[in-house]
């Protein structure tokens, strides 16, 4: 069985629909509008109920545009569209996250320190782009778990490290501080 026969009845979840290829575009498109699939090597199609949810980080209405996405298949998918806020206009919450990912990662790999943030390293942060938003705000919580495990205060140097980024390009000033747990 399939997907969208194991779903039957119930609720598939489609991740990052925009990067499906046009040619299975086309088979999604059947099932949604038919309501019907074919096994892989069957020749009898089997009607299902199957609720689709869909996401997508891509602007797909510009990819309809530039031929690159179904424009039959966005029309079936988009009837409810939530849109979420991107991480670069929540800049309040990045603290906030990383503070909550950092104390989930030091109870994970047992280090018994709370992890503190220098000033420097917070405005780097907050002057990031954070393109995988919140997922992406995650995982460099855990990589700066990893990387700072032994250390009392997580520094510009090393968020710039994680980030791949080069300090000197924020300009920022030296400030004695600390944003702490």
């Amino acid at each position: 069985m399939g997907l969208f026969e194991i779903a039957n009845g119930g609720t598939l979840f489609l991740d990052e629909i925009g990067e499906i290829p046009l040619a299975l575009q086309a088979k999604l498109l059947k099932a949604v509008e038919e309501k019907r699939i074919r096994r892989v090597g069957s020749s009898v199609e089997r009607t299902i109920d199957t609720r689709i949810i869909a996401a997508t980080s891509a602007n797909l209405e510009q990819m309809v545009l530039d031929g690159r996405f179904r424009a039959d298949l966005f029309d079936r998918l988009n009837i409810l569209r939530l849109e979420t806020v991107p991480l670069k206009f929540q800049k309040e919450k990045i603290v906030k996250i990383l503070k909550e990912s950092l104390e989930k990662e030091r109870q994970i790999i047992g280090c018994s320190n709370a992890f503190e943030i220098s000033d420097e390293a917070v405005k780097i942060l907050l002057s990031y782009d954070w393109q995988g938003n919140f997922r992406e705000l995650h995982n460099f919580a855990t990589r700066i778990a990893v990387e700072c495990f032994d250390q009392e205060i997580i520094s510009a140097d090393v968020v710039c490290q994680v980030l791949g980024l080069e300090t000197p390009e924020y300009n920022l000033p030296k400030t004695p501080g600390i944003i702490a747990e």
